[in-house]
């Protein structure tokens, strides 16, 4: 008699399990799927894609908490230095000597999003898309003179 319970439990577990499929039996896990994808994917952050969906303005990454960090960080380090030649939503020009951020500065600063780093430029930081170079935010003393706030 017992063995006829563990019998019938035991096929009606196979008969649930066949007729509702776990979800990762039907598609591969997240870090394959991220594999897969190809890597020109993530140059495309902030040209419209899935991943630049956020209206490119200041503060569409850098919160407020962080951008008052990161304002202390360069009138300690990098007051007196002129602004670059930056434009949120355009590419940096590769002649505006940008310098990655150095990790006491990357401690005050939110993590970034795939695809992005941040560097500094005169007296700003900027998140950049790694692959575009395209200025998605920014943290600056002064402002260039061709950037809209």
């Amino acid at each position: 008699m017992r063995f006829a319970r563990l019998v019938i439990a035991g096929c009606a577990a196979a008969a649930c399990v066949a007729a509702f499929p776990l979800r990762a039996q039907t598609e591969p896990p997240k870090q394959e799927r991220e594999a897969a994808a190809p890597a020109s994917q993530l140059s495309q952050v902030g040209k419209g894609s899935r991943m630049g969906r956020k209206e490119l303005q200041p503060g569409a990454f850098i919160g407020p908490r962080h951008r008052g960090r990161a304002q202390e960080w360069i009138s300690r380090h990098r007051a007196g230095a002129s602004p670059g030649p930056w434009r949120i939503g355009q590419s940096l020009p590769k002649a505006a000597g940008a310098q990655p951020a150095p990790a006491d500065l990357l401690g005050v600063l939110p993590p970034t999003p795939p695809g992005m780093r941040y560097v500094v430029v005169g007296d700003a930081v900027l998140l950049l898309g790694s692959e575009s170079r395209m200025v998605v935010d920014a943290v600056a003393l002064s402002l260039p003179s061709s950037s809209p706030r």
